[in-house]
């Protein structure tokens, strides 16, 4: 897919309570989803990877968005 609509004010509304790197993360996800049009891997090794969640702390923020 190319294009999805992003309404920023339901994004923010939505995820007001993740921290910064959460709702990157979130948007990172939201992309892969977009990008492939398939579901997210379940393996959260592999998808950490994809969205490039590589320290323990990003791992952590990933764990707490899925």
């Amino acid at each position: 897919m190319n294009h999805y609509p992003l309404h920023i004010g339901d994004f923010n509304s939505a995820t007001r309570h993740l921290t910064f790197v959460e709702r990157a993360l979130y948007r990172e996800l939201l992309d892969l989803y977009y990008d492939t049009e398939r579901p997210l891997i379940a393996d959260e090794t592999k998808l950490a990877r994809r969205v490039v969640a590589n320290t323990e702390e990003l791992r952590q923020a990933l764990r707490v968005v899925l």
